[in-house]
């Protein structure tokens, strides 16, 4: 599915978006013992968890680094927030506050605060493009869209060399 997505034209942010998920689905995506499928923010919770807990060799903790300034803008970004959607403009109080928790914690060891609520929004706009609230080649989201696919393909670029190099017994 990487591949899928490198193969993408540069303009078609909702291709590229839709195969780089894929390709993180398959990595997180989890059964429990009696073989169903674990919820979709349990399994790549307990996902990321592992993968930074393995990082070795601190690809994810670059990739963040890499892209503090867009990560802070995807976290500010109301439309993004899963609380905007459930309570409205007065959750623009929390993404601000959000956006607050994620600079103080870019500054301490511990990225994997920051690291869950990137996924957050990148998953909020998995469920804007996935069931159809994100209309194909809409001004309306096409910064976020494109946002938010750099990120994750550069997240699932890091993540597969770390599973790959570190992650066998995981």
């Amino acid at each position: 599915w990487l591949d899928r997505a490198e193969e993408m034209d540069a303009g078609n942010y909702e291709g590229r978006f839709i195969s780089t998920w894929i390709g993180f689905n398959a990595l997180y995506g989890r059964l429990d013992p009696n073989r169903r499928s674990w919820g979709d923010r349990e399994a790549w919770g307990t996902f990321l968890a592992q993968v930074w807990r393995i990082d070795q060799d601190e690809r994810i903790r670059h990739v963040l680094f890499k892209r503090e300034l867009m990560i802070f803008k995807l976290i500010e970004d109301k439309y993004l927030s899963a609380a905007y959607w459930e309570q409205g403009e007065s959750a623009a109080r929390d993404v601000k506050a959000d956006l607050r928790k994620a600079m103080a914690k870019f500054r301490t060891p511990n990225l994997l605060p920051v690291l869950q609520m990137l996924f957050e929004r990148i998953y909020v706009m998995r469920i804007q493009v996935f069931h159809g609230a994100s209309t194909k080649d809409s001004s309306l989201n096409r910064r976020a869209l494109q946002r938010t696919g750099n990120i994750l393909w550069d997240m699932l670029s890091a993540m597969l060399s770390v599973m790959i190099e570190h992650g066998i017994e995981e």
